[in-house]
């Protein structure tokens, strides 16, 4: 589990890195979230600041890489995840720091030699653009029907494929009606207008094409890996790979066509909506009621925190981040709370926390004590912490299960019923064989 959760982040922080030190080159006149002029690019002093912060970005990097090889070597399940929520904090907000500064000071200079102009008001015809047509719903198809694949010989698989068939059909809905249909309109050129709207359009349905068949390639790789824990992680780690390495082409893609196409603009007119983007990253415009915006550079988008809306994603955002650094605690808890197992008005029912389990017992044909875990017991749906198996499971020995126990915690109560089988187990021992001689 340690190896698979910083295995699955520590590049995080060379990739971030990666992607906020391109933003240091001019796209559609923007740099560092700056609206700079022509005259700007060749300017020493921009230039300075730009290499400064470059070299800045990547010794944090370094710094971040390390105290998480650090983190690595520190053992137990609590202190780990603890420790690997403070790291992905400070992996989302490190690199931002020489960020922030850099911008800074690329503003403080954009004030002091006047490049801040006056608004005025420019006529560009968009009317006349051609887009190119939508990707049709079609190319979606195969991805819905691969997930659909493991029905065909695992029937109680049905709940999780039906769950990524339906989120590949999202990604054609959230391709086709998420898109906000604004020109990227960087000067009075309406070619190039045309042809960055383009871009865009055209790399947003790849995203969105690349989502759908990762939510397929996900689904065959927990239905393939089911049996075996070493080649579920190895195919999740392989299809999130290609997944990342595909996203990053269509990003960087993008990116290189917006530099290339308005290397020569920024003259005599362009379009400074600085104002509206709080440290060049974060849309704050009460004039716009558009809760999803284009960001100004790449192909992704971005919220409106002036809207309703975007004030709730900001607020849960923040929430989720400030949240990370307790993860240990949670997960503590979790793997502690207790399992409470009783049989009432003919009916036994296994409880942990919000879940609960009802089994009647009118339906339970067979009752078995186990001291020791089935063979080859994988999870399938649910929670798998070194204190608490909880959720769907399947192994060779009884095939799909029921489990509510703790894996530390022996004996285990197997219950096979009309319907299914449940293996319940209590942290006390003895309440265990207690409930298992009542029963039988």
């Amino acid at each position: 589990m340690k190896w698979t959760l910083w295995g699955s982040v520590i590049w995080l922080a060379p990739l971030m890195t990666y992607l906020i030190v391109n933003e240091a080159k001019f796209k559609k006149n923007i740099c560092l979230g700056v609206t700079l002029p022509q005259e700007a690019h060749e300017d020493e002093e921009v230039k300075k600041i730009l290499a400064v912060f470059t070299k800045e970005s990547w010794i944090v990097c370094l710094a971040i890489v390390i105290l998480g090889v650090v983190f690595m070597f520190v053992g137990g399940i609590s202190v780990m995840m603890t420790l690997w929520g403070i790291w992905i904090m400070i992996c989302i907000v490190g690199p931002y720091v020489p960020y922030f500064r850099a911008h800074m000071r690329l503003k403080q200079i954009k004030q002091q030699r006047g490049w801040i102009k006056p608004k005025a008001a420019v006529s560009v015809d968009t009317s006349a653009i051609s887009y190119r047509k939508w990707l049709s719903p079609w190319l979606f198809v195969p991805a819905v029907l691969l997930c659909l694949v493991p029905l065909l010989d695992k029937r109680d698989f049905w709940q999780l494929s039906l769950l990524y068939a339906i989120m590949c059909g999202m990604c054609w809905l959230g391709y086709r009606y998420l898109y906000r249909n604004k020109a990227e309109m960087v000067d009075a050129d309406s070619e190039l207008t045309k042809a960055l709207t383009s871009v865009r359009r055209y790399n947003w349905g790849k995203v969105w094409l690349m989502t759908a068949y990762c939510m397929a390639g996900y689904c065959i790789a927990q239905y393939l890996g089911r049996k075996s824990m070493p080649l579920s992680i190895g195919l999740f780690m392989i299809v999130t790979l290609a997944v990342c390495v595909f996203a990053l082409r269509i990003e960087m893609t993008t990116r290189r066509m917006q530099e290339t196409l308005t290397k020569g603009s920024g003259g005599e007119w362009y379009v400074d909506d600085d104002e509206y983007w709080i440290g060049g990253i974060i849309y704050y415009n009460p004039n716009d009621t558009r809760f999803l915006i284009n960001q100004r550079v790449g192909v992704n988008s971005s919220i409106n925190l002036a809207t309703v809306p975007g004030k709730i994603m900001g607020f849960f955002a923040v929430a989720v981040l400030a949240f990370l650094p307790f993860m240990g605690v949670w997960f503590d808890a979790m793997g502690t709370s207790a399992i409470n197992v009783e049989i009432k008005e003919q009916t036994l029912i296994a409880s942990n926390g919000m879940s609960s389990y009802k089994i009647d017992m009118e339906d339970i044909q067979e009752v078995i004590l186990l001291d020791e875990l089935p063979e080859n017991l994988q999870r399938e749906m649910g929670t798998g912490l070194p204190t608490l198996l909880k959720g769907k499971f399947s192994s060779s020995q009884y095939g799909a299960m029921t489990l509510v126990c703790d894996p530390t915690c022996p004996p285990y109560i197997v219950i096979k019923t009309t319907k299914k089988i449940y293996m319940i187990g209590t942290k006390d021992a003895n309440q265990t064989e207690r409930i298992y001689e009542e029963l039988k």
